[in-house]
């Protein structure tokens, strides 16, 4: 008899293959003999699996689903599933690859914009599962002086799109009604972020955009203004960086000092 190994490993590659192979002749030997429709038995147990693969698509990526309908959703997921099997055992982060995915998926190469759509489900999803931290407020210490470090919320994450994504994301992310609404393509830069209980999508800037993302490679305050000014010269910077401190955007300021001690 094969060793347990062999029967394990086969039967993962099994799970995780695309629905409608036949099943290999080391798990067909473990029923008894003239077992009838052994390939209906373990089908039942693949089945399974992409039942539950799908349905975690599919709490992942709603907007997604309302886009391309509820059966085409289906039929992307199992292809993706049978392209991506899990690797670990929690399903948390499964679905990381299917924005590039849907990008390069030929029956959906026409809309552009669904994979960034995609992209912006899942960020959603990570700044709703990042750590808490405590806001500053703003009467914090970061609003003064040059010499400063300000720190992200934990919860933030930054995209640009070449398509409104954010307003399509809104437009499909619930069951509520909508007339069609024509969004040419615009450039998007968003924030996401969870500074308190509700996960929150703001379109910045282009030069609110180039600071955020200087402040996410802890660049000083200065570094920051340079980069926006340099991105959307004439920006009232210190305005732009006051409304993100008081969205509570950062959550403390250090001095040059310690932030290289």
């Amino acid at each position: 008899m094969p060793p347990l190994h062999d029967f394990q490993s086969t039967m993962a590659r099994y799970l995780a293959s695309a629905p409608g192979p036949e099943v290999p002749a080391i798990l067909r030997n473990l029923l008894p003999l003239g077992t009838e429709r052994p390939d209906k038995r373990f089908a039942v147990y693949k089945n399974n699996v992409y039942a539950r693969l799908v349905d975690t698509l599919r709490d992942t990526f709603p907007a997604i689903e309302r886009l391309v309908g509820e059966e085409f959703f289906r039929y992307a997921a199992v292809e993706y599933i049978a392209q991506t099997p899990p690797r670990t055992a929690s399903l948390l982060a499964y679905g990381n690859g299917f924005p590039e995915f849907l990008a390069e998926f030929p029956p959906v190469v026409q809309l552009a914009y669904l994979g960034d759509v995609a992209r912006l489900e899942l960020l959603y999803l990570e700044a709703y599962h990042a750590a808490e931290a405590e806001p500053s407020g703003d009467n914090s210490p970061i609003v003064l002086g040059d010499d400063i470090w300000p720190k992200l919320h934990p919860s933030a994450r930054l995209m640009t799109s070449p398509f409104q994504v954010s307003r399509i994301w809104e437009l499909n992310r619930s069951d509520t009604a909508f007339e069609e609404v024509a969004l040419p393509p615009m450039r998007e830069y968003l924030l996401v972020i969870r500074p308190a209980r509700q996960v929150e999508v703001r379109r910045v800037s282009f030069g609110a955009y180039a600071a955020l993302f200087a402040f996410a490679n802890e660049v000083s305050y200065v570094g920051a203004r340079e980069e926006a000014e340099w991105a959307e010269p004439g920006i009232d910077f210190q305005t732009h960086y006051e409304s993100l401190i008081r969205g509570g955007t950062f959550v403390a300021g250090t001095t040059e000092r310690s932030h290289r001690s």
